[in-house]
């Protein structure tokens, strides 16, 4: 009988010749310089442009707020609420900004899923890079 998972195989072994395969790598570090398979690199892949993650002021911050509310949402605003604070950085936001409200998401994917959805219609068209 044949395989039929056969073309996952063909298609690593695809992935593999071109150079193309991908995986995840251990790294350590939390600022520019990370170490990654003992060598020393600039990191221009981390979401942490802005050199935040190894601020002290803001892990002590981040543990003052665990504290207070804990590590979890609870769950999707629409099914069980958001805490105040939520909706006060988002009214702070929205101030600075200068505009009637501002929405703030958990991560860059649902910003964009969140986005997409609220903007496209049934007959609209999205066309996206693969990468």
């Amino acid at each position: 009988m044949k395989n039929p998972y056969g073309w996952i195989t063909r298609s690593l072994d695809t992935l593999h010749r071109a150079h193309r395969y991908r995986a995840v790598q251990s790294l350590e570090g939390t600022g520019p310089v990370i170490t990654l398979n003992g060598q020393l690199l600039i990191n221009f892949a981390s979401n942490d442009y802005l050199g935040l993650a190894g601020d002290l002021r803001l892990a002590e911050a981040a543990i003052a707020a665990i504290k207070t509310y804990g590590t979890s949402s609870t769950g999707s605003r629409l099914l069980s609420g958001h805490r105040p604070l939520h909706r006060d950085l988002e009214q702070a936001i929205a101030q600075l900004k200068q505009t009637e409200d501002a929405l703030v998401f958990s991560s860059g994917y649902l910003a964009n899923l969140g986005t997409i959805a609220a903007l496209v219609g049934s007959k609209d068209l999205i066309l996206a890079d693969q990468y």
